[in-house]
């Protein structure tokens, strides 16, 4: 895999460090104001809604974390084992983030009629583990490893919008509008993450044309669907805080 650093000497670069800065900025600001909204409203709250804005808040700062690394390795550190070493983590702090909220809407949900059990949560641990066991340059390179990697990354990244949509249906008034936001809004940060010109640069030559052409699209989409994605997830629950 060639990583795709970006350079500051073309329009598509400071655009791509300018929107990210954006996206980081914004989701920073979001995870401080659900803080500080936090503490002073949670004594006033039942356990459940304590947990589920908690677990909000620590699933967007490891996205704010993810990107803020993603922007260094990008524009920052040149030597490509770092960068592969800094990508790698960025890649398990977002799935953290994302077993941890999981984990906690099983729970939840777990205590009604229409669900049981932890599917969804497995699946996410074992894309983590799998991550964590897995050589980091096997994973960037065209091989078994990373195909099975990337099957794993769309099936965790579809169990987000999968168990809320799941919600939705089971719910209704504003409980199925929250629901349905958190859908689109996950899929926007799917797409935001998963195809990064890193992630896509492999397949480039498969999917269109003009290779080049795609990735600088890639490039600018990514972080508007990501910054996106963040404010529809915390549009879901601001109102509880």
């Amino acid at each position: 895999m060639i990583f795709q650093y970006s350079t500051l000497d073309n329009s598509i670069g400071v655009l791509d460090l300018t929107l990210w800065l954006i996206s980081v900025i914004i989701t920073y600001l979001i995870v401080f104001y659900t803080l500080i909204r936090f503490l002073n409203k949670k004594d006033d709250m039942e356990k459940f809604q304590r947990e589920n804005i908690l677990t909000w808040m620590i699933f967007l700062f490891f996205v704010g974390i993810a990107n803020t690394l993603n922007i260094i390795w990008r524009f920052v550190i040149i030597n490509e084992q770092y960068a592969e070493t800094i990508d790698y983590i960025s890649i398990i702090l977002v799935y953290t983030g994302i077993f941890i909220k999981i984990l906690n809407i099983e729970r939840s949900i777990n205590r009604s009629n229409f669900y049981k059990g932890y599917f969804f949560s497995i699946i996410l641990m074992a894309t983590i583990i799998y991550a964590i066991v897995a050589n980091p340059i096997a994973l960037k390179e065209f091989s078994i490893f990373q195909i099975i990697f990337l099957i794993l990354m769309i099936a965790s990244f579809t169990v987000f919008p999968g168990i809320f949509l799941y919600l939705s249906l089971k719910s209704t008034g504003d409980a199925r509008k929250n629901a349905f936001m958190v859908v689109i809004g996950s899929l926007a940060l799917a797409g935001g993450l998963l195809l990064q010109p890193q992630n896509t640069v492999d397949y480039a030559d498969m999917l269109a044309a003009d290779p080049e052409l795609l990735l600088s699209f890639f490039t600018i989409l990514c972080p508007i669907l990501t910054t996106i994605g963040v404010i529809l997830m915390f549009s879901s629950y601001r109102k509880t805080l």
